[in-house]
Protein backbone atom coordinates (compact mmCIF):
# COMPACT_ATOMS: atom_id res chain seq x y z
CA UNK A 1 0.00 0.00 0.00
CA UNK A 2 1.36 3.40 -0.88
CA UNK A 3 1.02 6.46 1.31
CA UNK A 4 1.20 10.07 0.28
CA UNK A 5 0.86 13.32 2.18
CA UNK A 6 -0.10 16.54 0.44
CA UNK A 7 0.18 19.85 2.32
CA UNK A 8 -2.74 22.17 1.68
CA UNK A 9 -1.63 25.74 2.38
CA UNK A 10 -0.15 24.66 5.69
CA UNK A 11 -3.48 23.96 7.40
CA UNK A 12 -4.74 20.79 5.78
CA UNK A 13 -2.81 17.62 5.05
CA UNK A 14 -4.20 14.72 3.16
CA UNK A 15 -2.91 11.18 3.02
CA UNK A 16 -4.20 8.59 0.61
CA UNK A 17 -3.41 4.96 1.15
CA UNK A 18 -3.04 3.12 -2.12
CA UNK A 19 -5.97 1.08 -3.25
CA UNK A 20 -5.84 -2.62 -3.74
CA UNK A 21 -8.22 -4.77 -5.65
CA UNK A 22 -9.98 -7.57 -3.87
CA UNK A 23 -8.00 -10.64 -4.84
CA UNK A 24 -9.17 -14.21 -4.71
CA UNK A 25 -10.84 -15.08 -1.41
CA UNK A 26 -9.49 -12.00 0.38
CA UNK A 27 -12.13 -9.73 1.84
CA UNK A 28 -11.68 -6.00 2.52
CA UNK A 29 -12.15 -4.95 6.14
CA UNK A 30 -15.68 -4.11 7.24
CA UNK A 31 -19.04 -5.00 5.75
CA UNK A 32 -19.08 -5.32 1.99
CA UNK A 33 -22.21 -5.62 -0.09
CA UNK A 34 -22.08 -8.41 -2.63
CA UNK A 35 -22.63 -7.67 -6.29
CA UNK A 36 -26.10 -8.32 -7.70
CA UNK A 37 -26.64 -11.60 -9.54
CA UNK A 38 -25.51 -11.42 -13.13
CA UNK A 39 -22.70 -8.93 -12.41
CA UNK A 40 -19.46 -10.64 -13.45
CA UNK A 41 -16.36 -9.64 -11.50
CA UNK A 42 -13.00 -11.12 -12.41
CA UNK A 43 -11.74 -13.06 -9.40
CA UNK A 44 -8.05 -12.86 -10.34
CA UNK A 45 -7.28 -9.58 -12.12
CA UNK A 46 -3.86 -8.91 -13.60
CA UNK A 47 -1.74 -7.18 -10.92
CA UNK A 48 -0.35 -4.77 -13.53
CA UNK A 49 -3.89 -3.62 -14.33
CA UNK A 50 -4.57 -3.05 -10.62
CA UNK A 51 -1.36 -1.03 -10.37
CA UNK A 52 -2.52 1.13 -13.30
CA UNK A 53 -5.89 1.77 -11.63
CA UNK A 54 -4.16 2.47 -8.31
CA UNK A 55 -1.81 4.95 -9.99
CA UNK A 56 -4.80 6.76 -11.52
CA UNK A 57 -6.44 7.10 -8.09
CA UNK A 58 -3.18 8.51 -6.74
CA UNK A 59 -2.96 10.98 -9.64
CA UNK A 60 -6.48 12.25 -8.86
CA UNK A 61 -5.93 12.79 -5.12
CA UNK A 62 -6.23 16.56 -5.34
CA UNK A 63 -9.84 16.20 -6.49
CA UNK A 64 -10.64 14.28 -3.32
CA UNK A 65 -8.69 16.73 -1.16
CA UNK A 66 -11.01 19.39 -2.54
CA UNK A 67 -14.03 17.52 -1.12
CA UNK A 68 -12.50 17.73 2.35
CA UNK A 69 -11.38 21.36 2.01
CA UNK A 70 -14.81 22.48 0.77
CA UNK A 71 -16.45 20.70 3.72
CA UNK A 72 -14.06 22.45 6.12
CA UNK A 73 -14.66 25.85 4.53
CA UNK A 74 -18.45 25.45 4.64
CA UNK A 75 -18.47 24.20 8.23
CA UNK A 76 -19.74 20.73 7.29
CA UNK A 77 -16.60 19.29 8.86
CA UNK A 78 -15.19 20.66 12.10
CA UNK A 79 -11.63 21.93 11.83
CA UNK A 80 -9.32 19.25 13.21
CA UNK A 81 -11.58 16.38 12.13
CA UNK A 82 -9.74 13.35 10.86
CA UNK A 83 -10.72 9.98 9.53
CA UNK A 84 -10.76 7.53 6.67
CA UNK A 85 -13.18 6.80 3.87
CA UNK A 86 -12.96 3.26 2.48
CA UNK A 87 -14.55 2.65 -0.91
CA UNK A 88 -15.35 -0.53 -2.79
CA UNK A 89 -16.38 -0.56 -6.41
CA UNK A 90 -16.29 -2.38 -9.69
CA UNK A 91 -14.03 -0.94 -12.36
CA UNK A 92 -15.74 -1.95 -15.57
CA UNK A 93 -13.97 -3.39 -18.57
CA UNK A 94 -14.11 0.03 -20.28
CA UNK A 95 -12.51 1.88 -17.33
CA UNK A 96 -15.43 3.42 -15.45
CA UNK A 97 -16.22 2.90 -11.78
CA UNK A 98 -19.67 1.63 -10.90
CA UNK A 99 -21.35 0.34 -7.77
CA UNK A 100 -19.14 2.64 -5.70
CA UNK A 101 -19.94 2.13 -2.03
CA UNK A 102 -18.61 3.68 1.15
CA UNK A 103 -17.74 0.67 3.30
CA UNK A 104 -16.35 2.66 6.21
CA UNK A 105 -16.37 6.38 7.05
CA UNK A 106 -14.50 7.22 10.24
CA UNK A 107 -14.38 10.91 9.22
CA UNK A 108 -18.12 10.88 9.83
CA UNK A 109 -19.01 13.32 7.08
CA UNK A 110 -21.73 12.20 4.70
CA UNK A 111 -21.00 15.32 2.62
CA UNK A 112 -17.35 14.37 2.08
CA UNK A 113 -18.29 10.74 1.39
CA UNK A 114 -20.91 11.78 -1.20
CA UNK A 115 -18.44 14.15 -2.86
CA UNK A 116 -15.73 11.47 -3.05
CA UNK A 117 -18.16 8.94 -4.56
CA UNK A 118 -19.36 11.50 -7.13
CA UNK A 119 -15.78 12.29 -8.15
CA UNK A 120 -14.85 8.62 -8.53
CA UNK A 121 -17.94 7.94 -10.64
CA UNK A 122 -16.93 10.74 -13.05
CA UNK A 123 -13.35 9.57 -13.59
CA UNK A 124 -11.97 7.81 -16.64
CA UNK A 125 -9.79 4.98 -15.33
CA UNK A 126 -7.47 2.58 -17.11
CA UNK A 127 -9.60 -0.03 -18.88
CA UNK A 128 -8.78 -3.43 -17.39
CA UNK A 129 -10.51 -5.32 -20.24
CA UNK A 130 -12.81 -7.11 -17.78
CA UNK A 131 -14.77 -6.05 -14.71
CA UNK A 132 -12.63 -6.03 -11.56
CA UNK A 133 -13.46 -5.45 -7.90
CA UNK A 134 -11.39 -2.63 -6.43
CA UNK A 135 -10.97 -1.12 -2.96
CA UNK A 136 -9.40 2.24 -2.16
CA UNK A 137 -9.00 4.16 1.08
CA UNK A 138 -8.57 7.88 1.63
CA UNK A 139 -7.24 9.20 4.94
CA UNK A 140 -7.97 12.79 5.95
CA UNK A 141 -5.70 14.26 8.61
CA UNK A 142 -5.49 17.97 9.45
Amino acid sequence: MRSFVIGWIGWVAFAACGGAAVRGAEEPAGPVETEPAGEAVVATPDPAQLDDIDAEFEAKQKMVVRCYVEALESGQVVKGSRGKVLLTMVVSADGHARDVKVVSDTLGSADVARCVVARVLAWDLPAPGADVAFTYQYSFDP
